[in-house]
């Protein structure tokens, strides 16, 4: 078991068995994010590495903070804003983060709720975070497929552009998924015109 699959393994359990009294932001701050920043190997306590309440002000607003920015080559490469953990993750919750996007030079941002991590882009279209994440990693359940490209974002295998390809093909990966979905759910007239013609 790797280094990240131990880390990852021992915050579900602390999750598991420390959710009721996480109550706040910063407890879950402290508790869960911290450790999986660790885990992908990051200094959560060099604040040139890992700097907590990034200030990222956007035209008409001042003093504007994320709650994490991390620094690559002095450049911020990956923003990370935090809810609470029972706080299920939804668009309602981007509008910081699309703002602090827009005036940075990070190509990827992080909404985590301490247990479901969402990571972003600006696939569509340059220095405009896309609305839809590319990957979404649950701390609780996992696969080793997923923990594979987690590792891609870890401090020594950190590779923008890289990272950027597989975003791209998770993506479409998500898209194809989501289609089946919806066929699977509700099968369109398309679909069904097709198997009852395969059957002839």
């Amino acid at each position: 078991m790797s280094s990240i699959e131990t880390t990852i393994a021992a915050l579900a359990d602390r999750i598991v068995q420390h959710s009721a009294n996480m109550q706040t932001e910063e407890a879950v701050k402290t508790s869960f994010v911290l450790p999986f920043l660790q885990a992908l190997g990051y200094d959560v306590f060099d604040p040139s590495e890992v700097v907590p309440e990034y200030t990222a002000d956007t035209p008409g607003k001042r003093g504007e903070k994320v709650d994490y920015a991390i620094v690559r080559d002095k450049k911020v490469a990956i923003l990370i804003e935090c809810k609470g953990l029972s706080t299920p993750l939804n668009d309602k919750h981007l509008s910081q983060l699309f703002r602090y996007f827009s005036v940075t030079e990070a190509r990827f941002a992080i909404l985590t709720n301490g247990r479901e991590y969402r990571f972003y882009s600006d696939l569509e279209a340059a220095n405009r975070m896309d609305k839809k994440p590319f990957f979404t990693f649950d701390v609780c359940d996992h696969s080793g497929y997923s923990l594979a490209e987690l590792a891609s974002f870890s401090k020594s295998s950190f590779n923008v552009d890289v990272i950027l390809e597989q975003a791209e093909r998770l993506k479409y990966v998500n898209l194809v998924k989501g289609w089946i979905a919806g066929e699977m759910e509700s099968p369109s007239d398309e679909l069904c015109g097709n198997v009852s013609r395969s059957c002839w």
